[in-house]
């Protein structure tokens, strides 16, 4: 009991039998491992004696109130493991928590927040070991690293970003984000520099932003990424879609602008809200896709988005894009392949700006393309083949405009040539 200790020792302090203080600030050089349990709140750092705690081996440092980290606790050989029953958890003053090799960080705040100021903090892994983050409350994270994986849970508040730059604030080969609130907000997106990405929220939005290349994948027993609201997506390389993207609340939208590439070989599912998938260069539809609003809703799958002059569209067989009676858009500068685009009672208009409109389907396949009330194909050569190439559609009114082509079309059912919003007639 003092209102500050000292710890140095050179074959561990409290291994076996954890240390019990009541005290307020700890500072140490430790060989050995530490287990330390405290009666009330603990700060590291403060005593201007030793500039913080330093320990090679395993440690353990349990707090009955608040946890504050004021000047670098580092740890070397071991797993660092840091709770508080009661307060916040909380990293300031550019303090860094930090270990070694494959050795687990994990922080846990029980009944609060965990909260990383803005003043160059870090909790750091130079090796590619875990960081688990949980906390009861809201987690502010401003520089979390490893070449590993993070693990960050919230059962009761959000993930935010507690940076003023755009910097990331996780960097790590993958990442999984739980929370019940948002991750991230329209405009104070989560800023990751991450490999492969799983997210859930029960009750708020999703925005994340990847500066290069990305895969939505299972991370932690964690697939996908899914939210009761919006889900926005900003990345800077390629997007890879290989697990489920869901938003289920009524009307909430998701949407994605990518600087490459997309590929969606998974769900991307509204209840109810706009799908957006915006790509620069190509975007794919892979044979075990689906794009999905659940009721009447735009769609927008749009490649070449940036107006480069690059970037197609492909769809391949077996992918369904459905928009149930809303409006359907497929556009891309290359050719626009397609398989099945369904909006029955609704409008679906697909352009190539640069290229053409093509059936994507196996011979002898001749199911419809496109389902929908009306169609428009607007494209800079043929719309369709002949024989099989030709575009097989369920519609009750089409128009297309092909510049430099043909226009090869074979419709189930009566056929209106007329106006069809952007195009009228043939």
């Amino acid at each position: 009991t003092a209102a500050s200790a000292i710890l140095t020792a050179g074959t561990g302090a409290g291994v076996g039998d954890a240390l019990e203080t009541a005290i307020s600030n700890l500072e140490g050089n430790i060989s050995g491992g530490l287990e330390l349990a405290e009666f009330n709140g603990i700060i590291i750092g403060d005593v201007s004696v030793i500039n913080g705690l330093t320990v090679s081996g395993n440690t353990t440092i349990a707090s009955g109130a608040g946890f504050v980290v004021n000047e670098n606790l580092a740890v070397t050989g071991g797993t660092l493991q840091l709770s508080n029953a009661g307060g916040n958890f909380d990293v300031g003053f550019g303090a860094i928590i930090s270990n070694d090799g494959s050795n687990l960080i994990q922080i846990n705040s029980a009944t609060g927040m965990i909260v990383m100021t803005d003043t160059g903090t870090q909790i750091t892994s130079s090796g590619n070991g875990t960081i688990d983050l949980d906390a009861a409350n809201h987690i502010l994270l401003t520089n979390v690293n490893t070449s590993g994986e993070v693990q960050v849970t919230t059962t009761g508040g959000q993930i935010d970003d507690n940076t003023a730059a755009e910097a990331p604030v996780i960097t790590a080969n993958t990442a999984a984000l739980r929370a019940a609130g948002n991750i991230g907000e329209s405009g104070n997106d989560l800023d990751l520099a991450i490999n492969t990405m799983a997210a859930i929220t029960t009750t708020g939005d999703i925005y994340l932003e990847e500066p290069s290349a990305a895969t939505i994948g299972t991370v932690n027993g964690l697939d996908g990424i899914t939210a009761a609201g919006h889900i926005g997506l900003t990345i800077g390389g390629t997007l890879n879609i290989n697990q489920k993207v869901e938003a289920t609340d009524a009307a909430s939208i998701i949407q994605a602008n990518v600087q490459g590439a997309i590929n969606v070989n998974s769900t991307v599912q509204t209840n109810g809200g706009g799908i957006n998938l915006y790509a620069n260069d190509n975007l794919a539809l892979g044979a075990t896709s689906l794009v999905d609003t659940t009721t009447a809703e735009l769609v927008r799958l749009f490649a070449d988005f940036n107006n480069d002059s690059s970037g197609g569209f492909t769809q391949d067989q077996g992918s369904l894009v459905n928009a149930h009676d809303g409006d359907l858009v497929a556009r891309a500068y290359g050719d626009v392949e397609i398989a099945n685009l369904q909006s029955a009672g609704g409008r679906v208009v697909v352009i190539s700006n640069g290229g053409g409109i093509v059936d994507n389907t196996t011979s002898p396949s001749e199911g419809p393309l496109i389902t929908a009330s009306e169609v428009a194909f607007q494209a800079a050569g043929s719309v369709g083949g002949a024989g099989d190439a030709d575009i097989d559609t369920a519609v009750g009114t089409l128009s297309a405009n092909a510049a430099s082509g043909d226009v090869v079309v074979s419709n189930t059912g009566a056929l209106i040539i007329g106006n069809v919003t952007p195009l009228s007639g043939v």
